[in-house]
């Protein structure tokens, strides 16, 4: 009898170890843009059964065993998961690439026959669409309008830069500071930008929505034009919509 318990304790010990380890469940993310839209802050709850977490940026991870991660450098994609030894749960998801509109065509409000004079961003979709000005039912979705009579050269402006306003959005474009349209990963902070800014062919401009007039909040969105032609009136161009409020990560690829 002696000899049973030391025994049966020792099968169960051979039994425990023998056991696989439990995959634990998807972490859910909380996501919160922090700073002046630069850096987000992700969170999460304690899994069950989940001995850590990692964190991927763009593939690359990283093993933590806190319940938040501040990611301080864009990424176009961000993933989170649990472990216990080695199995991974299934990973949480978010893209944060800009969503692109190629070959965008729109006309200066100069033109004497085309009336699409004016860009929007569709606040669901992020796709850009030119817009027509001369309904007024359409005037609350213009985020720029392309002004090019005399004296201004072909420029964007805001829709609260006329008198009267198209719409109260004290939007703004940054100067360009390259010609590749997926080199600009992060749009300036305030202080370069206008809500009058002449445009010009083979240049990207940084684009700012800001929705609410009350500086830069997690309510605005940013993105990007890059100008690909302008002849006479009509412009053509490539504009990219960051669709998560506040955040200035314009990665395209």
């Amino acid at each position: 009898m002696k000899y049973i318990l030391p025994l049966l304790a020792a099968v169960l010990v051979l039994f425990v170890a023998c056991q696989p380890p439990v995959t634990p469940g998807t972490p859910v993310v909380l996501m919160t843009v922090l700073g002046s839209g630069d850096t987000v802050q992700l969170a999460w709850t304690q899994v069950t059964d989940a001995q850590g977490y990692y964190v991927y940026l763009d593939g690359v991870k990283t093993n933590t065993a806190t319940l938040s991660y501040l990611v301080t450098t864009a990424a176009a994609k961000i993933e989170v998961s649990s472990y216990n030894g080695s199995e991974e749960s299934d990973k949480w998801t978010k893209s944060t690439k800009v969503v692109t509109t190629s070959s965008l065509t729109a006309y200066g409000i100069g033109d004497p026959v085309n009336n699409l004079n004016a860009i929007g961003f569709n606040t669901t979709s992020g796709t850009c669409l030119a817009i027509d000005v001369s309904s007024p039912a359409n005037w609350a979705g213009i985020d720029f309008v392309l002004e090019d009579r005399a004296p201004d050269p072909m420029s964007f402006w805001s829709p609260d830069a006329y008198s009267p306003v198209y719409n109260a959005k004290d939007n703004a474009t940054a100067p360009s500071t390259t010609t590749d349209y997926n080199a600009l990963t992060l749009a300036p902070t305030g202080g370069v930008y206008n809500t009058k800014t002449p445009i010009s062919a083979n240049a990207v401009y940084s684009v700012w929505i800001d929705l609410t007039n009350n500086g830069w909040s997690t309510d605005d969105h940013f993105g990007k034009v890059r100008i690909e032609s302008i002849s006479t009136h009509t412009v053509v161009m490539i504009a990219g919509y960051q669709l998560i409020g506040g955040l200035r990560w314009l990665i395209s690829q």
